[in-house]
């Protein structure tokens, strides 16, 4: 038995698709990162993940090599800046169109709440109120919100009750009569939080 010559050879190309619907966002719990996620329907055995600082990529461009799969999450972000993406799929050495970009803007770091004020009310026979207001330096953002802290003495460390709170008020009840609190705010978001403002007094009646 024998066999015949090998034919011709017949070049062959892999055609790829890009991935699709690419899509950043940033979490709203610390630390500050960028999630991506795509759609990705070829045979391909990897993914380009590309960053740059101005949608042509020509400033600061950064290319990541991962394995395939449809999201990818980069920790290697700086606060208040815009940054761009795009991806495609690679495989034995060839490598797909670019996707379509996505863009996505970082918070700043939080600023310190400003034109703090506190009013006390007594709206039950023997407890009072306190009504917190301030304006916010830093846009809302993702993850972001304000920690009031209420004590005693201005040091705040002793009596210290802290709150959590998303909106740019609070309202502090359940207060004895007749008593002298001292309250501090800062805000936060992903990327950290600002300083605490000075301490507020406020005297609740009597």
């Amino acid at each position: 038995m024998s066999c015949s010559s090998w034919s011709n050879s017949v070049p062959a190309c892999v055609q790829l698709p890009p991935p699709a619907a690419l899509a950043a966002s940033i979490p709203p719990a610390a630390p500050l990162r960028i999630a991506l996620r795509w759609s990705n329907h070829s045979f391909a055995t990897g993914i380009d993940v590309q960053r740059a600082t101005n949608p042509t990529f020509t400033s600061g461009p950064g290319t990541t090599a991962i394995g395939v799969g449809d999201n990818h999450l980069d920790p290697a972000v700086a606060a208040d800046t815009t940054y761009y993406y795009r991806v495609r799929t690679t495989y034995l050495g060839a490598s797909s169109p670019w996707s379509t970009v996505a863009t996505v803007i970082t918070p700043p770091t939080p600023g310190m709440p400003t034109a703090v004020s506190a009013t006390a009310t007594a709206p039950a026979p023997d407890t009072a109120t306190v009504i917190l207001s301030w304006t916010a330096s830093t846009p809302p953002g993702p993850g972001a919100g304000f920690i009031v802290q209420r004590g005693t003495e201005p040091t705040f460390t002793r009596e210290v009750a802290t709150f959590t709170v998303t909106g740019r008020g609070f309202t502090n009840t359940g207060l004895a009569r007749g008593v002298t609190y001292l309250y501090r705010i800062r805000s936060y978001n992903v990327v950290g939080a600002s300083p605490f403002t000075g301490p507020v007094p406020v005297t609740t009646p009597p």
